[in-house]
């Protein structure tokens, strides 16, 4: 209570440290002396040069100082109790008697590990060079990115994948494609929170990916300019241009992509009916074809040293062409029935609009009340054509009389999303930290698909009413919350926590209402030991939720492949999981390493599940499972082995307990599963750089069936020319073209397996020209410790 009282009753001397001549912010050392002379305190600031140091009532002088600048002292500044004096920009001026440029290059870290997230620098990722952001997160510690571009944390696919702090509709409903829409050129970094407090969005049983886009800040013009071209008709094209004019900094950003990948696979599923026992077997070819443009155009303003505000729009546009072509075989008892084969041709056109208003306070004082104010508006179209021909041969044996059947769909689905957000923190003296915060989220997708048919290339096609399908899906969530931050002595911290959420969601199918409105609380609890200055413990907890999406509620059966439907379905429930972890992590010269064990209880657990209707036919929709339990642990390590060699390894394994006999009564299920990547760079002679990554995923239950393992090598080579001005890079993705996807599923009325390949290893050349105030690659200036939650 006696320090307490003494803190209050101090003053604050605050200010910002910049160049003269260019009014530029400069991480200079400042430095407070006494009347007598003596320092009372000092620090060195961040790149921002903001300062903010607490001294007691008096009359002191201040001294600012820098390398290749002359020192400043300024004289009498009096403080008074409780006052905070602002000294606004104090300007320092270059020293005339340096003669030379004073150069300190420092490598980057290119990891931040803390205990509640781990920031990944990929900037100067070799291996994502010209790719998209799908490419990215295959590198990324603890993430795993499937054929399909299905993304999964620690092994489970229920993410939650935000772009700058925020869902977008370039991620939308549909992750996987915004993934392969991102170009790697315009991400800085990602952010990995596994166990977020309450502050955050409750969606997400995984956790969160958060990826951050580059925004560059310094003074003049800036940009790059980068393209490349890949094996197999690959092209990639991008830019990127800023400028910093006093207050006003401008950016902008653009990606092209041309992206061809063929692929094949196979399906055998042998069916056991009462009467007979048949197997129907598919061999399929197929390839897509991407065609992608992405821009992104920004504005910050920084209205005063604490208040910023700032404007992005995003616009995207993609068209995906995908024909798939199948060859299928109907066995009875052994015996060949039928043969038939299917031609899909579909192409997909989808735009995307993204419009972001920011606005932080953030004063920078001890005591001083930060907010954040969000607003964004996001939108996507999508236009889709398939054009599908399933034609039979017969055999004398068949018992079947199957026409051929010619089908188009024209599909189109429109997007919005609305999101209004308010943060506030306050910090109590230098014990306490409280956050409160508003979030509201309006959603909706109109989904309208037109079916046409005929039996006979000579016909004309006419309307499908039983393959035709519209539904109308909203979703408003409306947050608040509420966090607690506290220190115990000198050791021990802690956050407690809780959301407030209520949920109207409902879809409209053929004159049908299915509504399903529901009120949630999700606490939050993080307690943190420092063992030492290097060492923290941390134990927490939260309560997260999985929500089923409009393509899992839509009740409306698609009959686009006759042999294996899909449908929604609107009974599905909302999952719930509480999930715990224990983190550890060690700071040492020249690398981190961080460990963790965690355990996950989750309840009205969805997944796909197959049945085999009375026809032969299989029918693929959602349901919810009883239960599931999740436990395992990580391990990730960073580090500089010597000047030539850092690298990273992560490495991952789980149980899981799948109790699903609510469906099934055989159907509860046991299974181990783990994953390992090892990341190295290596800087060669001849100032080249090259970078290894080893990526293995072992097998793993479904929820139905087990999934084998997956294991891949990337290797990439690059070196600088022009002072650092010009990147040439070479990388081989899957060097032994292991990456393929297989799995199996044995049931009581089917058995299935299931193997799927796509073009993996392709050999990719890029150039980047870089311009104005650049840093050198793998280096700048270090980042600061991330701060981990309840810190």
């Amino acid at each position: 209570m006696a320090s307490t009282v003494a803190f209050s009753q101090q003053g604050t001397i605050r200010g910002v440290v910049v160049d003269a001549a260019t009014d530029e912010t400069l991480p200079a050392t400042v430095q407070i002396f006494d009347a007598s002379g003596q320092q009372v305190n000092a620090t060195v600031t961040p790149i921002s040069g903001i300062f903010s140091l607490k001294v007691a009532p008096g009359s002191y002088n201040i001294r600012l100082s820098m390398i290749g600048y002359g020192a400043d002292t300024i004289k009498g500044v009096s403080v008074s109790l409780a006052q905070v004096v602002n000294l606004e920009r104090i300007a320092i001026s270059v020293d005339a008697g340096v003669l030379e440029e004073v150069n300190i290059v420092e490598r980057q870290e290119n990891d931040l590990l803390s205990l509640d997230r781990r920031v990944f620098n990929v900037s100067e990722d070799l291996n994502s060079t010209g790719g998209q952001a799908a490419d990215i997160l295959r590198n990324v510690p603890s993430v795993n990115v499937d054929l399909d571009g299905n993304i999964s944390l620690r092994g489970n696919q229920n993410v939650r994948i935000w772009i700058d702090g925020r869902p977008s509709t370039l991620i939308g409903l549909d992750d996987q494609s915004a993934i392969q829409q991102l170009p790697a050129s315009m991400i800085e970094r990602i952010e990995i929170i596994t166990n977020p407090s309450s502050k955050y969005d409750a969606d997400g049983t995984a956790g969160i990916i958060n990826i951050i886009t580059k925004k560059t800040r310094r003074r003049g013009w800036n940009g790059n300019v980068a393209g490349g071209v890949g094996t197999n008709n690959k092209y990639d094209a991008n830019a990127y241009l800023s400028r910093r004019e006093g207050a006003w900094t401008f950016f902008a950003g653009y990606g092209y992509n041309y992206n061809y990948r063929d692929g094949f696979g196979y399906d055998s599923r042998t069916n056991f009916l009462p009467d007979t026992t048949f197997t129907l077997n598919s061999d399929e070819t197929s390839f897509r074809k991407n065609e992608s443009h992405n821009m992104r155009l920004g504005t910050d303003w920084e209205i005063t040293n604490s208040d910023v505000l700032s404007f992005t729009a995003s616009w995207n546009e993609r068209v995906r062409t995908s024909p798939e072509y199948a060859d299928y075989t109907n066995l009875s008892e052994g015996e060949l029935v039928t043969s038939s084969f299917r031609d899909v041709t579909e192409i997909r056109d989808r735009n995307s609009q993204d419009l972001a208003l920011h606005y932080e306070h953030d004063p920078e004082s001890s005591n001083g009340e930060k907010w954040v104010a969000d607003f964004s508006y996001s939108r996507s179209f999508d236009n889709d054509f398939q054009d599908v021909i399933w034609e039979f041969n017969e055999y004398n044996n068949s018992t079947d009389s199957l026409p051929n059947v010619y089908q188009q769909f024209f599909e189109t689905e429109l997007e919005q999303m609305y999101v209004g957000s308010f943060d506030y923190e306050r910090q109590i003296s230098d014990w306490g930290k409280l956050e409160l915060g508003w979030k509201s989220i309006w959603e909706s997708s109109d989904e309208v698909r037109d079916a046409t048919i005929r039996y006979d290339k000579t016909e004309s096609f006419e309307d499908d009413s039983l393959r035709s399908n519209a539904f109308y899906f909203a979703q408003d969530i409306h947050a608040a919350y509420g966090n607690f931050g506290f220190t115990m002595g000198t050791r021990w911290k802690a956050q407690v926590g809780v959301r407030l959420e209520q949920a109207f969601t409902g879809g409209v199918a053929r004159g049908v209402e299915y509504p399903n409105n529901y009120f949630n609380l999700f606490p939050s609890g993080f307690l943190t030991y420092s063992i030492s200055e290097t060492q923290d413990i941390q134990v927490s907890y939260s309560r997260r939720i999985d929500r089923p999406s409009e393509w899992a509620l839509n009740p409306i059966i698609d009959y686009e492949d006759p042999q294996n439907l899909r449908s929604g379905n609107p009974n599905l429930q909302p999952e719930y999981t509480n999930s715990t972890e224990m983190s550890y992590i060690w700071y040492y010269e020249g690398g981190s390493v961080s460990s963790a064990m965690y355990y996950q209880y989750s309840t009205n657990v969805f997944t796909r599940f197959r049945r085999i209707l009375p026809d032969g036919t299989s029918l693929t929709t959602f349901e919810n499972l009883r239960e599931r339990v999740r436990m395992g642990a990580e391990f990730t390590a960073t580090g500089q082995f010597t000047p030539w060699l850092d690298g990273r390894a992560n490495f991952n394994m789980f149980q899981s307990y799948i109790i699903a006999d609510n469906l099934q009564e055989d159907l509860n299920q046991t299974g181990f599963s783990w994953f390992a990547r090892v990341g190295a760079n290596i800087d060669l002679p001849w100032n080249l750089q090259t970078q290894l990554t080893y990526n293995y995923r072992g097998a793993e239950p479904t929820g139905q069936g087990f999934r084998r393992a997956i294991q891949s090598l990337d290797v990439a080579l690059a070196r600088d020319f022009l002072d650092g001005k010009l990147n040439v890079n070479l990388r081989l993705n899957d060097v032994f073209n292991t990456r393929d996807w297989e799995y199996s599923i044995e049931s009581a009325d089917f058995n299935q397996s299931f193997y799927r390949k796509r073009e993996s290893r392709i050999f990719f050349v890029n150039v980047t020209y870089r311009f104005g105030t650049q840093e050198k690659s793998r280096a700048g200036d270090r980042e600061p410790r991330a701060d981990g939650e309840g810190n």
